[in-house]
């Protein structure tokens, strides 16, 4: 029933709005949070059950009001990548109120004890949840089959324009809806403080479990809400009980099922929206450079780049040259995403799955199987490339923001194996003692230790994984990818298999992430779990905004920038997630084209003048 109150909220503001809201867990456990400060202060847990939803009720309001109505007219991507950066804002906020300790709510004497049924003992506290979770849903019935206001928010739903044009105020009655979609998560947020430890982070698995239930029960259907509730409560329970190790793994299995197989659910509709460019066309810098063509003019520069790098050692203390192969090895990754999001339109959250894979499987073989870089290397590719496979096969029918569910749900599904296979990956505590390589040419032998030999052993590879892509962006092919990521109906209609092109896309943006994540271990020297949780890949598509998703080479830029200011910023403070959150959501809002793309703007205006 708690997952039924967090998710009914869930679907409000995805069925109603559009919204995938990756904030709303974040809303759950702020609700938690205000309930554990009503009932210290005022010793009254029933305030706290109406203090604590209106209050995440109106801070949603709020959000929907200042930052996300003016997104409303841009790519949804944009709007994700928002509540994306909200996440890392309400975690430090929790922080800065409450501190990082974890917090307890002290049951009231009313719901204190239990009783007996059929030899099993019931919790007071179980069965109060159990009846606000029913009495949320015979309200929220009544409220959407009954009443004006649900009737109109369900016409809404079905066509913004036209209700806007029977002169139903759409935007005031979209705030109303995410309000009521976050009183809701504060609801269940009160729901948990009676049984859950409170602290910023539990509610991650929460999200991601009221995604299932949406998805499984159907968008804008609140019966099958209610009823995928009960599936994936079961099943989480049961699995614990029967198969502890594969509990996680079996509900992600059958969200992937209903988002591969029945997109709408069991009794909802598929979520249709308007295609809109992700970022507005600029013409070529080349016509302001007119002795150098468009392709040298980027040669040229990536060369400048390369030459650069290069020198960082000599420049450099040692820190500075491990941290930029760490920048390099994740600039590889941001502009291997950039082929999927910039250029072809596609928001993956599931590249931290193949970078997982390619991670790991090169661990593995160096730590059990051979000393041989270049076998392992070979390995990684084959395994983080079938990855790409499975998930691009699987995905890539599906358009817009069911393909950004579907890779999330098999990045959870992948994550979930590797947590949970103690044995092969190490668990939680994931893999240690990884050998830096060691390149075998014919019989010479060379074994890359010192921090200096890895950097160049790293900008070696990745200036020639970039030049690779530089290449095939550059060829007809990534010319259709543009054309794609602009109209992809009417590069339908010209004739050319869309989701074909969109697989080679996928498939190429893997196999190089797989190249990033078999660079990355070695050079770490461990990797955990956390390689391959969806969260991760949000780091790539925070770079790339940040550098400009309209070049190649904007990625890297934007690597560079995110890990100067991310080591900078946590050198300063504490409260890096509130800096860094409140610098995505700058960025989405007012600089959406980013660094490059800025720059590009910058200079062409100078031309036009």
């Amino acid at each position: 029933m708690m997952l039924f109150v967090l998710s009914a909220g869930l679907n409000i503001i995805l069925g109603f709005l559009g919204v995938l809201n990756f904030a709303h867990g974040a809303l759950f456990i702020l609700g938690a949070y205000v309930t554990y400060s009503v009932t210290q202060m005022l010793g009254d847990f029933w305030l706290a059950l109406l203090i604590a939803p209106l209050t995440v009720g109106l801070f949603g309001m709020f959000i929907e009001l200042i930052f996300l109505r003016p997104l409303y007219k841009r790519h949804h991507v944009y709007t994700i990548l928002l509540t994306f950066g909200l996440i890392l804002v309400i975690y430090d906020i929790i922080k800065i109120i409450w501190g990082a300790d974890v917090k307890t709510v002290v049951t009231p004497p009313l719901l204190t004890g239990s009783f007996s049924l059929f030899g099993e003992i019931i919790p007071l506290t179980s069965v109060f949840i159990i009846l606000v979770g029913g009495l949320t849903a015979g309200g929220l019935w009544f409220l959407f089959q009954k009443t004006t206001f649900g009737k109109i928010l369900t016409a809404i739903s079905l066509d913004r324009e036209i209700s806007n044009a029977l002169g139903f105020n759409v935007a005031r009655r979209g705030t109303l809806a995410f309000g009521l979609g976050a009183l809701l998560a504060g609801l269940a947020g009160v729901m948990g403080s009676l049984k859950l430890s409170i602290a910023a982070g539990v509610d991650a698995e929460f999200l991601i479990y009221s995604f299932a239930i949406v998805v499984i029960g159907g968008v804008g259907s609140f019966r099958g809400t209610l009823l995928a509730s009960l599936i994936v409560g079961e099943m989480n329970v049961l699995g614990n009980v029967l198969l502890p190790e594969l509990s996680m793994s079996l509900i992600f299995l059958l969200l992937v099922v209903f988002l591969t197989l029945y997109p709408r659910g069991m009794f909802g509709r598929e979520i249709e929206q308007m295609h809109v460019p992700i970022v507005p066309y600029l013409s070529n810098l080349a016509n302001v450079f007119r002795k150098l063509s468009a392709t040298q003019l980027s040669l040229f520069s990536s060369l400048a780049a390369v030459v650069l790098l290069a020198l960082v050692p000599l420049a450099l203390p040692k820190y500075w040259t491990y941290l930029m192969a760490e920048v390099m090895v994740f600039a590889l990754f941001a502009i291997s995403f950039n082929v999927l999001f910039g250029f072809t339109g596609m928001l993956s959250f599931g590249q931290a799955s193949i970078f997982g894979a390619g991670a790991y499987s090169i661990s593995l073989m160096l730590i059990h199987v051979t000393g041989n870089w270049w076998l392992a290397f070979a390995v990684s590719l084959l395994v983080s490339t079938g990855v790409t496979v499975i998930i691009g096969l699987m995905s890539i029918h599906r358009s817009e923001i069911y393909f950004g569910m579907l890779t999330m749900a098999f990045a959870m599904l992948f994550y979930s194996i590797i947590y949970k296979w103690n044995s092969l990956t190490g668990g939680a505590d994931g893999l240690s003692g990884i050998p830096s390589p060691v390149l075998k040419f014919g019989f010479t032998e060379v074994e890359i230790l010192s921090p200096v030999a890895n950097y160049y052993f790293i900008l070696v590879v990745v200036a020639l994984c970039y030049f690779i892509l530089r290449v095939i962006m550059n060829s007809p092919f990534g010319q259709v990818l543009l054309a794609i990521r602009e109209n992809p109906i009417r590069t339908e209609f010209q004739g050319l298999p869309v989701k074909k092109y969109k697989f080679i896309a996928f498939v190429i943006a893997g196999v190089f992430t797989g190249v990033a994540g078999a660079l990355f271990a070695p050079l770490a020297g461990t990797i955990d779990a956390l390689a391959s949780h969806w969260s991760k890949s949000g780091e790539p598509i925070f770079m790339s905004l940040i550098g400009g998703i309209s070049t190649l080479i904007g990625p890297g830029v934007g690597t560079l920038f995110y890990y100067v200011l991310h080591s900078y910023i946590v050198s300063i403070t504490e409260y890096w997630q509130l800096v860094m959150g409140s610098i995505l959501i700058l960025v989405v809002m007012v600089f959406p084209m980013g660094i490059t793309g800025y720059a590009k703007k910058f200079i062409l205006s100078l031309k036009a003048s």
